[in-house]
Parts: C-alpha cells; structure tokens; sequence
C-alpha cells in the first residue's frame, strides 16, 4: 500500500508541473483498479486475476486503508487532501476532504 511513481512515468515537463496537487490525485489507483476489473470481466482470465488483479486490489485496498481517517465527531472515515479526476478542485493544493468519485471507488 504504497505509491511509487517513476519518473519516466511522468507526462510532460516537469518544471511545468503543478507537484504539491499532484502528489494528491491519489484518484488514479481507482482508475487502474477498475481498467483492470473490467478487463477482467471481459476476458475471464484467471491466471491475470490470480497472478495480478489481487495483488492489485490488495495493495490498493491497504493504501485507502492507510489514507482514510476515522472521525469520532461523526462516526464515519473521511479522506482529507485528495484531488479529484476533474483536477478543478484544488483547494490552493491542499486538496479537498470526501471528493466523491474518490470516496465512492474506494468503498
């Protein structure tokens, strides 16, 4: 449960990049997540579901476990300073707390 982004994986400049929100657009393990799921779900493959897709899923799952913060004032977890895939809401960098596509994907 752990990020780890290469920089040959970056796209574009990276002086041009905006790095305190990008560092919060934790949004992007959903998406792998679900491309895979979905691959998934077409193909049937279960060698790629037992080899791959449940490493996957795991090390997913214990990252949004490590992010999600419980709170006794309201009995529910929230996610605090994520950006979402519309990369509108920034918040000044800091990210915003509960984006609903990243809340939803991680239930």
């Amino acid at each position: 449960g752990k990020e780890v982004c290469r920089p040959r994986h970056w796209i574009g400049r990276t002086d041009d990049m905006d790095w305190e929100a990008f560092n919060k657009c934790y949004h992007v393990n959903h998406a792998v997540f679900y491309n895979c799921w979905q691959y998934y779900q077409e193909t049937n493959e279960i060698e790629f579901l037992e080899d791959t897709l449940l490493e996957v899923m795991l090390e997913i799952a214990m990252f949004w476990q490590s992010v999600a913060q419980y709170s006794d004032k309201d009995g529910r977890y929230h996610i605090d300073g994520v950006i979402g895939p519309d990369t509108f809401h920034k918040n000044g960098g800091k990210g915003i707390r509960d984006n609903a596509y990243t809340n939803i994907m991680t239930v």
